[in-house]
């Protein structure tokens, strides 16, 4: 017994080569920046500029993390609907620590983060 999404993917596969011309036509500048970086990457040799032995590919965890951090920063006014006023900020702790289950869990998932942001933040060796 297949589930639904896996019953609707071959048809949706389908819709979409059948519609690619029209997709194209529609959302070509979004293809743009996306050319222009193969392009870069296939002109370089690789994703870095500059000195490749001081810049090589690693792990980074932690940076979804302070993407997080940075993009939530226009939501953090004091407005009444803002996840700093005093409802929202009463709510977001209710639901975090309100019984002792959820409580672990926000504490669990602090420590996860923390231990991410330490264990995967880059130090530059100069």
């Amino acid at each position: 017994s297949r589930g639904p999404l896996l019953v609707a993917f071959p048809a949706f596969v389908r819709g979409l080569v059948r519609r690619c011309p029209q997709l194209l036509v529609k959302y070509w500048p979004l293809l743009v920046p996306v050319g222009g970086f193969v392009a870069f990457v296939v002109q370089n040799g690789g994703v870095v500029v500059g000195d490749r032995e001081n810049h090589t590919m690693v792990l980074h965890l932690a940076m979804p993390l302070y993407l997080l951090a940075f993009a939530s920063v226009p939501f953090l006014s004091t407005d009444r609907d803002s996840l700093l006023a005093p409802r929202q900020l009463s709510e977001f702790l209710i639901q975090c620590f309100g019984s002792p289950l959820r409580a672990l869990a926000s504490t669990v998932a602090v420590a996860i983060i923390a231990g991410m942001v330490h264990r995967y933040s880059l130090v530059h060796p100069f």
